[in-house]
């Protein structure tokens, strides 16, 4: 099984389960069940940006470091923070969250200075 066939159905089955059980919140994060859902979706975001590390490490090495720079924040403004989908019957709509709609201060400096940058 490659990693990406991996991490698609680690996402459906924590999409199935978020779809089952709802929230963290919904049982008290203080409680056991509110704990464990919230741990897995922890574990989501982590796998998610891991992937995300996985794709920077492999850029060339003789990119500067401002081109380097350059990409890690073009991949904080663009790369969405969580897509949820419906992976049951071929349904491919999506909802992403990005940086830029929770702290929409910070995304647009940060455009603006891939612009400056030239990039």
């Amino acid at each position: 099984m490659s990693p990406e066939n991996l991490r698609q159905r680690t996402r459906a089955a924590i999409l199935a389960v978020k779809t089952a059980f709802g929230a963290p919140g919904d049982y008290g994060y203080g409680t056991k069940q509110g704990a464990a859902l919230a741990g897995l979706y922890d574990l989501f975001n982590e796998m998610a940006a891991f992937a995300l590390l996985a794709q920077h490490e492999t850029q060339e090495n003789d990119e500067t470091l401002e081109q380097r720079l350059a990409s890690c924040l073009a991949a904080v403004v663009d790369t969405p923070l969580l897509e949820l989908f419906d992976p049951v019957g071929g349904y491919q709509t999506k909802m992403a969250v990005y940086l830029g709609a929770l702290q929409p201060e910070l995304s647009e400096r940060a455009c603006l200075l891939l612009e400056e940058a030239g990039i």
